[in-house]
C-alpha cells in the first residue's frame, strides 16, 4: 500500500504477489494486486485477480461491495455491476445494495433500471436523499426534466446541508420554466450557502502594480476530451508569463495525457482530488491568487463549496457553466 501511494505501482506488484503468496484468502491483498496491475498497464492480469477475489468471497456482500467500487474507480464498468448484482440476490431487501447497484447503472446510462432501484430503496428507505437523487438523475437522462426536478427538490427537504448542485443544472433544460424562474431558482439556492464579499483588507495579496497577476483556474474536467479541458489548453498556453502567473487547481477522476500536457502549461499545479473544501479554499488564499476563475459551476464534481469564504478577492465563473454559481 505504501508503494502504490507513492506511485511506484511495478515495486506494489511484487509486494502484494508476496503477500497472496503467503496467504491467498487475504482480501485486501488481492484487492491491491488488481489495481496494482491495472495501474502497471497489466489489464488482463488484473480482471483475473479481480475474478478470482470475487469466487473467493461470492458470500461476503460487504467485501464484494468494496471490490465492486475498486474496480469502478478504475474504469472498469461490467464487472462492478454484476457483482452489485450478486449483492442485490444475497441482499434483496437492503437499501445500500439497491442504491450501490442503482448508482453504477446511472454511470452506464442505464436509467430506467437505475429508477426501478432508486424507486424499490426508497419504499424500503424514505428519507434516502441519496436515491432520490440518482432517480432525478435517471428522469433527466430520459427526457422528463421537469419529474427529473421535482425529485431534486424532494431531496433538498431531506437534506439541506449541500447545494442543490443537480436542481439548479436541471433547471436550465426545462421547457416549463421561464428565464426568470431559472435565475431566482439559483439566487434563492445561492442565498442559502454563499457568503457576503470580504473587504480587500482581509487578503495578504501585496498591491504592486509591477508584480505579475495570480490567476487561478480551478476545474475537475482538465482530462481527456472533455470540451473544458480543449478549449482551454490554447489559452494556458498563450498566457502572457511576463504580467500573469497561472495556478491550476485540479481534481480529475482520472489523469492522463491531456492532465499531463496542461499541467505542463501551468506554473504551479495543485492536485486537489481528495481534499477538503476547506483545505482547498485555506491553500488559494495562501497561494495569494488575485483572480480566481472556475471552470465548473454547477456542474459534475463541482468545487464551488470552497468559493464560498471567497479565497481570492476576485472570482469568476467561466465556460463549464452557462448561468450563474451565485456566489
Amino acid at each position: 500500500e505504501a508503494a502504490a501511494t507513492r506511485g511506484a505501482f511495478a515495486r506494489a506488484v511484487e509486494h502484494f504477489q508476496s503477500a497472496v503468496a503467503l496467504e491467498p484468502a487475504r482480501f485486501y491483498a488481492q484487492v491491491g494486486l488488481g489495481r496494482a496491475y491495472m495501474r502497471t498497464g497489466r489489464r488482463e492480469e488484473a480482471l483475473r485477480t479481480f475474478t478470482s477475489t470475487a469466487r473467493a468471497f461470492d458470500g461476503n456482500p460487504a467485501l464484494l461491495s468494496q471490490l465492486a467500487t475498486a474496480q469502478w474507480r478504475l474504469k472498469l464498468r461490467e464487472e462492478p455491476i454484476a457483482l452489485l448484482r450478486r449483492v442485490v440476490q444475497l441482499l434483496p431487501d437492503n437499501p445500500d445494495a439497491l442504491v450501490n447497484l442503482a448508482r453504477a447503472l446511472s454511470g452506464v446510462w442505464a436509467a430506467e433500471e437505475s429508477i426501478d432501484l432508486c424507486e424499490k430503496a426508497l419504499a424500503l428507505s424514505p428519507g434516502r436523499s441519496d436515491a432520490r437523487l440518482l432517480k432525478g438523475y435517471g428522469l433527466v437522462e430520459m427526457g422528463r426534466v421537469d419529474d427529473g426536478i421535482e425529485a431534486f427538490r424532494r431531496a433538498a427537504a431531506d437534506d439541506r446541508s449541500w447545494p442543490n448542485a443537480s436542481l439548479l443544472f436541471s433547471s436550465l433544460y426545462s421547457d416549463k420554466w421561464t428565464a426568470a424562474d431559472v435565475a431566482d431558482l439559483h439566487r434563492t439556492e445561492g442565498a442559502r450557502w454563499s457568503s457576503e464579499p470580504r473587504p480587500a483588507a482581509d487578503y495578504s495579496n501585496v498591491p504592486d502594480v509591477e508584480r505579475r497577476l495570480r490567476i487561478g483556474y480551478l476545474s475537475p474536467d482538465f482530462k481527456g476530451n472533455h470540451p473544458v479541458a480543449i478549449f482551454h489548453k490554447p489559452l494556458l498556453r498563450n498566457h502572457d508569463r511576463k504580467d500573469f502567473e497561472i495556478f491550476a487547481y485540479s481534481s480529475p477522476d482520472y489523469v492522463d495525457e491531456t492532465t499531463a500536457e496542461i499541467q505542463q502549461s501551468v506554473d504551479y499545479w495543485r492536485d486537489v482530488t481528495d481534499w477538503p473544501d476547506a483545505r482547498l479554499a485555506r491553500t488559494i488564499e495562501e497561494d495569494r491568487i488575485d483572480i480566481l476563475i472556475d471552470l465548473a459551476g454547477h456542474t459534475a464534481k463541482t468545487r464551488v463549496g470552497a468559493l464560498r469564504g471567497r479565497p481570492a478577492p476576485i472570482q469568476a465563473c467561466y465556460i463549464g457553466y452557462p448561468h450563474s454559481t451565485s456566489l
